[in-house]
């Protein structure tokens, strides 16, 4: 039995009017897609895990903005669920990760699964976990192709065919890196992966996004 933990990173309000009139009401990790709240997909997805413990959407929207959705999901799929408010001040993914890490790592959970918030796609998370559990890593990144001309609005990965190992990572670089894009679902080791950005928090005074897949 492996102990896994869900992490979704939904972050919080934004000033960007891109996503108006819909972002003037609702927050928007619940914005519809496919007649559900768009963090639904992930809760569901996540559920099906067999070993997993607990769900913990990490953010800095209120907890009245979206403690009740999560009360209603968390009895719906009967998965636990807790909502955890960043401080708020930008410490970025990566950074919100360490901010709850005592959270995270409370009850010996050895594999964290992190999905941000804004993507779709078919969340093949029982097959991520077994690709990580049978390579030697700290963490796994899963990656698709797009086409060329559109891989510098991403997270591009350069990696070895035949071991997947990560050999570069650029976030939306200004010239072509790779036409292999990360898709925001990371698996990691738990105390391993904590050792890591620890480390980076020591260097650097914050860990990014990037770090993730370093």
């Amino acid at each position: 039995m492996t102990r896994v933990k869900g992490v979704i990173v939904i972050g919080g309000p934004s000033k960007g009017t891109r996503f108006r009139p819909l972002s003037l009401d609702v927050p928007k990790p619940l914005f519809p897609v496919a007649g559900i709240p768009m963090i639904e997909h992930h809760i569901r997805a996540l559920a099906k895990i067999r070993d997993l413990t607990e769900i913990l959407p990490i953010g800095y929207y209120d907890a009245a903005d979206v403690g009740d959705f999560v009360d209603r999901l968390s009895k719906k799929y009967r998965v636990r669920m807790r909502y955890l408010r960043e401080s708020g001040d930008e410490v970025g993914s990566a950074g919100a990760l360490l901010e709850f890490k005592e959270e995270i790592t409370l009850d010996e959970t050895e594999v964290l699964l992190v999905l941000h918030s804004d993507i779709c796609c078919t969340f093949p998370l029982v097959q991520i976990i077994d690709s990580h559990l049978q390579r030697d890593g700290v963490g796994t990144i899963a990656f698709t192709r797009v086409p060329s001309d559109h891989g510098r609005q991403y997270g591009c990965v350069v990696y070895e065919e035949p071991t997947g190992k990560v050999l570069h990572y650029a976030e939306k670089p200004e010239s072509y890196v790779s036409d292999t894009i990360n898709c925001g679902i990371y698996c990691f080791n738990v105390r391993p992966f904590f050792e890591f950005l620890s480390s980076v928090r020591a260097l650097k005074g914050r860990p990014s996004a990037m770090d993730l897949a370093a």
